[in-house]
């Protein structure tokens, strides 16, 4: 498990099972970003390498057995990074930063081969790249999302720009569809190959989140409504939240929300049902721990073999459960 801090440290934790069956949280290790706060992250090759960002332009490659960095190299000049994205076979490393680039490095982040620009210069706040036979990176900021062809990085593939602004994105190269949320509560699927986009879902309010599984969608508003097509293309609604959903994680099995009334919410991806609704946490700021400044109280949300962690007010919750 891994976590970032606007105190600039990047930490990494344990979970460890006791003989008495019960689980515990523990940091193993703390990454000094000299003061500068990390701003995202990502860790690979099977979890012995960590890339960092921070909110001085700076990537960092940490070698996770010792504690001390590879490699770094400066994105752009006190401007904030925003986004991380690595290819799957882990050749590939993409950064964005605040002033609307994207920069291509290789895998060790030693060269920038390649540096996109988006018009208007508007921070990114969705990256991600698939590189294998695709060789394209899909890129948003709050007015357009951009599809590109990285064997011609100076050409778009696609743009999606609906005059509306963008609040979340998420894409899966597997099935060729971008899923783009918006502050008027459209859902839009933009297919990475054509460009053909189509309106799937509705909200009342502002979209906050979306995700995009092998088979399903879901997407959470700032009125705390969860929506999911499920595979069979079923829209289910669960009104259990009661504030804006922060975050959504799933996969073919299970569907996790978690939002600022400090609730989680899991749910059956085949028929959108709610199996557990979980309370936890105070609303009682910590001292030098302010809340995150978009996504309040329960933050972040994920989960493996029926464990789920919550970071719920800078601190970390481990649940687990059976269905």
């Amino acid at each position: 498990v891994s976590t970032q801090s606007t105190w600039g440290t990047a930490r990494v934790w344990q979970k460890r099972r006791g003989d008495d069956g019960s689980f515990s949280v523990s940091q193993i290790l703390s990454l000094d970003h000299e003061g500068n706060g990390v701003t995202c992250l990502d860790v690979i090759d099977e979890g012995n390498v960590m890339i960092t960002g921070d909110r001085k332009g700076v990537v960092r490659l940490w070698d996770l057995q010792t504690g001390r960095t590879r490699t770094q190299a400066t994105h752009s000049d006190q401007r904030d990074i925003l986004c991380i994205s690595v290819d799957e076979e882990n050749e590939v490393i993409t950064t964005a930063s605040n002033d609307g680039s994207v920069k291509i490095w290789d895998e060790r982040v030693r060269r920038c081969n390649h540096t996109l620009q988006h018009d208007g210069n508007n921070a990114i706040l969705y990256l991600r790249c698939a590189w294998d036979k695709k060789q394209q990176i899909v890129s948003s900021d709050v007015r357009q999302s951009i599809v590109w062809d990285t064997r011609r990085p100076d050409q778009i593939l696609h743009r999606l720009n609906r005059n509306v602004n963008i609040t979340s994105c998420d894409w899966n190269p597997k099935v060729d569809d971008l899923i783009v949320g918006l502050a008027n509560g459209n859902v839009i699927s933009m297919n990475t190959k054509t460009g053909a986009c189509r309106d799937i879902i509705r909200h009342e309010s502002p979209i906050t989140c979306v995700r995009r599984s092998s088979s399903m969608i879901s997407s959470g508003d700032q009125n705390g409504e969860l929506k999911i097509i499920t595979p069979s293309g079923t829209l289910r609604t669960q009104t259990k939240h009661t504030q804006q959903i922060n975050d959504i994680k799933m996969d073919d099995t299970l569907v996790l929300s978690a939002a600022a009334d400090l609730s989680t919410q899991i749910c059956d991806a085949q028929t959108g049902q709610s199996l557990y609704f979980l309370l936890g946490g105070s609303l009682q700021p910590r001292p030098n721990n302010p809340p995150h400044p978009t996504k309040p109280w329960c933050s972040a949300v994920s989960f493996d073999a029926y464990q789920a962690l919550v970071t719920v007010n800078s601190m970390l919750r481990l649940y687990l459960f059976d269905v």
